[in-house]
């Protein structure tokens, strides 16, 4: 997998092309609500993202116990077998999520934990996959502190997609600008 930041400048000219200005601002606000603290724009990380085959991305896996939204869009055209995002559906609560963290946490090199092992598996085997296909286009915004994935890449495809996420800003820089929403 290749991914490529991209610069303010490029974020830029890329929402100006998805969003009106009214339009952005609702995104804004949808998204701090849901991220539970005051986000700007400059808060935003865009990439362009290229992968083929497998990778770490592959295995089911939590980016965080907080919500943390991202989203995608397709820039090829992605069908089942062409590694689309999917994610599990009620897999985002700490109750759940803290049965993977402590075994998985440890032993994962990228600090979030993979789902990897066959009693791990039995814990989601039966929760429902969307799965994300769609036109070059296409988009979706998800919280990635369910558990979620890059789908099996059967074909010689390559998949091409912009990702964007808010970054993520420790404890107390969440406490403080969550005072933001209130009026004093």
């Amino acid at each position: 997998a290749e991914y490529a930041v991209v610069s303010e400048s490029e974020k830029n000219l890329i929402f100006s092309k998805l969003f009106k200005k009214n339009e952005f601002q609702k995104f804004i606000s949808v998204s701090s609500m849901l991220a539970g603290y005051k986000l700007s724009k400059k808060d935003i990380v865009v990439a362009l993202g290229k992968t083929l085959g497998e990778n770490s991305n592959s295995d089911w896996h939590s980016d965080a116990f907080y919500p943390i939204i991202k989203g995608f869009i397709y820039l090829v055209d992605i069908g089942e077998n062409d590694a689309p995002f999917q994610i599990l559906k009620r897999t985002s609560s700490i109750n759940f999520l803290s049965k993977f963290y402590d075994y998985s946490s440890i032993h994962s090199k990228l600090g979030s934990p993979r789902i990897s092992t066959k009693e791990q598996l039995s814990d989601i085997k039966n929760k429902k996959i969307e799965s994300h296909i769609g036109l070059k286009g296409s988009s979706m915004i998800a919280n990635t502190s369910a558990l979620h994935r890059k789908g099996k890449h059967l074909s010689d495809k390559e998949r091409f997609m912009i990702t964007f996420e808010f970054r993520r800003l420790r404890l107390h820089r969440r406490f403080f600008r969550s005072f933001k929403f209130m009026e004093l």
